[in-house]
């Protein structure tokens, strides 16, 4: 009798180890890590937390809704390349994370080379469409450079201005370089010969000396391009040095200064670009996910944090409706077969090359609101 017992006791031990196994690994299975590179301390900071807080919300929401569930690991690039090539390393060796999001073109373009070598798959969050030539390994779901550069040269050039004087202040970032080298000076040269490249260096204080080179050029139109943080300097100097304001336009980083910008009301007499969805009746999934935002974070939710939600809300979808046994490879296919995905940012569509359509319109502020300039 105690025989039978015996055996009976070891096979239920056995079973009930089967079990917990089975189920551990099914546990396991059901969870993709994906490494979330951002700047969440430094001098871009307050571009990179807007997107972690939006991350949250996606893999929160998400994560109830489908079996195949998403875990970040958070890694803080502090917006630097050396620092984001660090971090990537590790998360390989560490977690064999094969899925990434990464903020920034210098990061995207640091990390590239790793992500190709170990198969995984990358979204990047960048202004920059070259990061996604020559790749199998990259998805680009972010606004655009080139359609920004078309907006700015196509307005200016609808103005009819005769021998129309053109000054351009902008950063020397990756993107912005790749911006007014390949795109905005040889379409603002098809129409007049008088376009005045002024470099300024990220972060930079001090910017007398570039305002004057532009008021040198006797510009109708001051172009201001970069990240959005120094764009309340420029237009500081700008009141300074000009008796008269000339015509100004700039890139998307008006959109996050604007509210930084106090200066005698010159937001008004500034035209810049910014995505569409920004005007266009805000949806049901908007309206809740702006709500959820301010009251879990006290701020607003801002178009960076939109694009970062999004890209994890399609890595999530994705993966609950293919195989679960499906490579970063087949998960790309997947996004770029389905090709369009409707939601907070519009209809984002995905190219054959894994870089993205998601429409930009030019605007200008009156009374604090923004209105579309046709």
């Amino acid at each position: 009798m105690r025989k039978v017992l015996s055996i009976i006791f070891i096979f239920v031990i056995s079973i009930s180890t089967l079990i917990l196994q089975s189920c551990s690994k099914t546990n396991k299975e059901d969870v993709v890590e994906v490494g979330a590179i951002l700047p969440l301390t430094g001098n871009i900071s307050f571009l990179g937390v807007p997107q972690k807080n939006a991350i949250e919300l996606a893999v929160e929401k998400f994560n109830k809704q489908y079996d195949k569930k998403v875990k970040i690991i958070w890694g803080d690039s502090k917006g630097k390349s050396t620092d984001a090539v660090s971090i990537v390393n590790k998360m390989f060796v560490a977690n064999k994370i094969k899925y990434y999001i990464a903020f920034l073109t210098g990061v995207n373009e640091s990390i590239k080379p790793i992500i190709e070598k170990n198969d995984a798959l990358l979204f990047a969050l960048s202004f920059y469409p070259p990061l996604v030539h020559d790749t199998e390994n990259v998805l680009r779901i972010f606004y655009n450079a080139d359609e920004e550069a078309f907006l700015l040269s196509n307005y200016v050039k609808k103005q009819n201005y005769e021998d129309v004087r053109i000054s351009i202040i902008r950063s020397t970032d990756a993107v912005t370089e790749y911006e007014t080298r390949e795109f905005l000076i040889p379409r603002l040269k098809s129409f007049t010969g008088f376009v005045y490249d002024i470099p300024f260096n990220v972060g930079q204080k001090d910017l007398k000396a570039e305002v004057q080179k532009a008021k040198n050029n006797n510009p109708d139109y001051i172009v201001i391009l970069g990240f959005g943080s120094d764009f309340p300097n420029i237009l500081k100097e700008i009141l300074i040095n000009f008796k008269n304001i000339p015509n100004i336009i700039g890139g998307i980083g008006f959109l996050e200064a604007k509210d930084k910008i106090k200066h005698d009301n010159i937001m008004e007499n500034v035209k810049f670009v910014v995505p569409s969805f920004m005007l266009s009746s805000k949806n049901d999934e908007y309206l809740t996910l702006s709500s959820t935002y301010k009251q879990r974070f006290n701020s607003v939710l801002t178009y960076d944090g939109i694009y970062a939600h999004e890209n994890i809300k399609i890595l999530i979808k994705t993966l609950n409706s293919i195989s679960s046994s499906a490579t970063p490879e087949e998960v790309r296919e997947a996004i770029i077969l389905k090709k369009y995905f409707p939601g907070i940012a519009g209809e984002i569509e995905i190219q054959e090359n894994g870089d993205s359509k998601s429409p930009l319109i030019l605007v200008e502020m009156k009374n604090d609101n923004l209105i579309r300039v046709e």
